[in-house]
């Protein structure tokens, strides 16, 4: 219930995707900094991506618990647009950063890519 606004102070823009924007967003109870992520559903329906997969996406990510999984905290519907609100992750996605090191051809320290396929298997 609500907007976004009524629980978090959203800043900056970290992050655009295809179907949306990405923001720092402070908590306004706890003082913890978030992820706030705007979701277009028209933009996501144009893409083939039908509103009911999204909502079902956001009810799995709502019963995840579990610190190697992105958590969602919260989530608004507005109109045609989803407010999801997530965790930070100071570093960035996982995805992301194996992708910067392919490309800069820099080597990866062993230990962090073997803490991180133990969190994953």
């Amino acid at each position: 219930e609500g907007v976004p606004v009524d629980n978090y102070k959203v800043g900056r823009t970290i992050g655009k995707g295809t179907f949306g924007v990405v923001r720092e967003a402070l908590c306004k109870h706890s003082n913890t900094l978030r992820v706030h992520k705007t979701v277009d559903s028209k933009v996501c329906a144009q893409a083939g991506m039908h509103p009911s997969v999204l909502k079902e996406e956001i009810a799995k990510l709502r019963l995840l618990d579990h610190p190697a999984i992105l958590r969602l905290y919260e989530y608004y519907e507005e109109g045609m647009t989803l407010h999801l609100v997530t965790d930070h992750l100071p570093n960035g996605e996982l995805q992301q950063v194996l992708e910067d090191a392919y490309k800069t051809k820099v080597p990866m320290a062993e230990e962090w890519l073997l803490e991180v396929f133990i969190q994953i298997g």
